[in-house]
């Protein structure tokens, strides 16, 4: 059994950039959505526990809570200034506070994750000294590190109390520091430590799990396949002749409004791409699918929709106005790991604007 633990900043969402409608329906992060993904696709379980503390559960639930309101205060404050009645339940803190306490609790259920309490035998004295000697999780040079280094030891308590130990500890963390414990919790507890950012937690899987899969060379014949100019060039014409044909869909919490904005949309350029899974029935054929960013440029500037023009909130088109500066887009390619050739690159779904100036909402082309 091979026991993955989620440090806060790869638990939940993170980004100042989600919105509103996202923060509506869910709380964890892409990490560990993926990481659950992988599990259910090959089958293993029964051989992965997924694991998070309660220090990581209050952060993030402060953390997420934080990212709503401040998206509010801003919205209403437009709201506001353009005379519009602000007395709407969406717009209210308590509203978002029960929604994101909701949903975290649901998602927890969902995906059969278990959080442990904080270790009571960690002495403070212990975490004075690593701090004085800035022991790793604390950094080399201040105080930093209080919490990673609690999240850290109650794993380590947890572990060295237990009379069937797990095979392999993993622990999916933005903290670079924690790898310097490694050797020390192999030392005290017996069992290995691996740190991860999550972005290779499939790869970490293929190898520790003996899958077979091969997702390095996957990763890296796609890495290969993506530098090639003309298939980006390919990737630009699907996107750039979708948006020809597609109308807006309907959304929320905007400021302004432009209902004409494709119409205005002169070009494409390709900009990155990123797998977000990785598909085998029979170990040979794969399915990867992933996302891709696009710059937008446009042949003039379109007209922009005032709030001024309405009288109240209900009243406001909910369509998200502002002109995107990169558009996304989800892609599936089919792989042959034997001949290591590529199919062609298929659109998946509609794409959707990201990086907008409002950053109130996702605009969908769709």
């Amino acid at each position: 059994m091979i026991e993955v633990y989620f440090d806060s900043n790869k638990f939940a969402i993170q980004s100042n950039n989600v919105t509103l409608s996202t923060l509506e329906n869910k709380a964890l992060s892409r990490e560990l959505l993926g990481l659950k993904s992988f599990l259910e696709s090959n089958k293993i379980t029964d051989k992965v526990k997924i694991f998070t503390t309660d220090i990581v559960i209050e952060e993030s639930k402060k953390r997420l809570k934080n990212i709503a309101i401040d998206k509010v205060t801003s919205l209403k404050s437009h709201l506001n200034n353009a005379s519009i009645d602000i007395s709407h339940e969406k717009l209210t803190d308590d509203y978002w506070w029960s929604k994101i306490e909701d949903n975290l609790q649901k998602e927890l259920k969902e995906n059969n994750i278990e959080v442990i309490k904080s270790s009571a035998k960690i002495k403070v004295e212990d975490l004075i000294n690593r701090s004085l000697n800035h022991d790793a999780p604390f950094e080399k040079d201040g105080d930093k590190g209080f919490k990673d280094t609690i999240i850290f030891l109650t794993i380590l308590q947890k572990i060295s109390e237990e009379v069937n130990k797990p095979d392999q500890v993993i622990l999916i963390t933005g903290d670079g520091r924690i790898k310097d414990c490694m050797e020390e919790f192999k030392d005290k507890t017996g069992v290995e430590l691996i740190v991860s950012d999550g972005n290779d937690i499939d790869d970490i899987l293929d190898t520790q799990l003996n899958l077979n899969i091969g997702i390095s060379k996957i990763r890296d014949d796609f890495n290969q396949y993506m530098d090639i100019e003309k298939n980006q060039e390919y990737a630009e014409a699907k996107v750039l002749s979708l948006i020809r044909k597609k109308t807006p869909k309907k959304s929320h919490f905007v400021v302004y409004i432009n209902e004409n904005w494709m119409e205005k949309v002169m070009d494409i350029n390709f900009k990155n791409f990123e797998i977000t899974k990785i598909d085998s029935k029979d170990k040979k054929d794969f399915e990867i699918k992933l996302e891709t960013i696009f710059e937008v440029y446009y042949a003039e500037k379109p007209k922009m929709k005032s709030l001024f023009e309405y009288q109240s909130f209900e009243e406001v088109p909910r369509l998200n106005s502002t002109l995107p500066d990169n558009i996304k887009q989800k892609f599936i390619i089919k792989y042959n790991k034997e001949s290591g050739s590529f199919g062609d690159l298929e659109i998946s779904g509609d794409p959707s604007a990201v990086q907008l100036f409002s950053g109130y909402d996702n605009f969908y082309i769709a």
